[in-house]
């Protein structure tokens, strides 16, 4: 686009198009980190911590899997704590969670054909 001469090189529009840019590439570092952290195994060495019974239990599937996605959870959490990450990037990773959770909730129910 060609631009007055003393004109700014640079609207409105390339603004919030280059906010927008820099937000994407922000969660695209945010997400990276997170999966450099997810295959250090964090998930493997927190239920290893746990106490024996309740890894046995795991291991043979008498846990609920609704106990074990709180007993995960809450070891994601310490780990990301003591791994240094702040509380506002704990939340930006549990929203980030429940959003790919409610895309493939959304992705299910087109495929079968349910309600959203």
């Amino acid at each position: 686009m060609v631009r007055p001469p003393g004109a700014p090189a640079f609207g409105e529009a390339d603004l919030r198009l280059a906010q927008i840019v820099a937000t994407l590439i922000a969660k695209s570092v945010q997400v990276e980190r997170l999966q450099t952290l997810l295959r250090s195994r964090v998930a493997h060495t927190s239920l290893a911590r746990e106490e024996k019974a309740t890894v046995t239990r795991l291991t043979d599937g008498t846990v609920p899997p609704a106990r074990l996605a709180k007993l995960l959870a809450k070891s994601f959490f310490r780990d990301l704590s003591s791994a240094g990450f702040e509380p506002g990037q704990i939340i930006d990773a549990a929203t980030e969670i429940v959003s790919l959770v409610s895309t493939d909730l959304l992705r299910y129910r087109k495929r079968t054909g349910g309600s959203p």
